[in-house]
């Protein structure tokens, strides 16, 4: 059985290899189950793709129990990075975040975790790391992970809480 800690790790890893993924083939014109906006922070979405999904079935399994996964990239530089996943139901995105924020805080893991926070009702987990700040929330049974380059992270996460609250 799966750790919270490992299967935060794991959920970062999905995360980046998901992105990866999309920008490699940006031919993909986004999610049909998941709407991804069409730009954040005043920047246009340059690639989107299902993949993510994929990504993080092949890379854990049964571990993070999501029906539905989708990523985007942000501006031509790729200055934002969205990845929004569908669980089963409320409880179990949740759940999900619980066990990010619970493996995060251990230590175990590239990120540096902020105090949690509200932006508009919602309450959000900001993280430092590889270069970007990082948030992320639950939404009814989505589950939302963003990183944007410091300039914009304020902005970025305003927008994406506005867009999935």
């Amino acid at each position: 059985m799966a750790t919270p800690r490992r299967v935060a790790v794991l959920l970062v890893g999905g995360v980046l290899l998901a992105g990866i993924a999309a920008w490699l083939r940006p031919d993909q014109a986004g999610s049909r189950a998941l709407t991804l906006p069409e730009q954040l922070a005043g920047l246009p979405r340059v690639a989107a793709g299902e993949q993510a999904m994929a990504q993080t079935q092949r890379l854990h399994g049964d571990a993070i129990p999501i029906t539905q996964a989708a990523f985007a990239l942000y501006g031509t530089s790729a200055q934002v990075t969205l990845w929004v996943a569908t669980a089963a139901g409320e409880l179990e995105a949740e759940a999900m975040v619980e066990a990010m924020r619970e493996a995060i805080a251990g230590g175990d893991s590239a990120f540096t975790p902020l105090a949690p926070r509200a932006i508009d009702g919602t309450t959000v987990y900001p993280l430092r790391g590889m270069g970007k700040e990082h948030l992320y929330f639950s939404s009814g049974p989505l589950v939302v992970w963003l990183a944007a380059a410091p300039a914009i992270a304020e902005a970025a996460g305003q927008a994406v809480v506005e867009a999935y609250r």
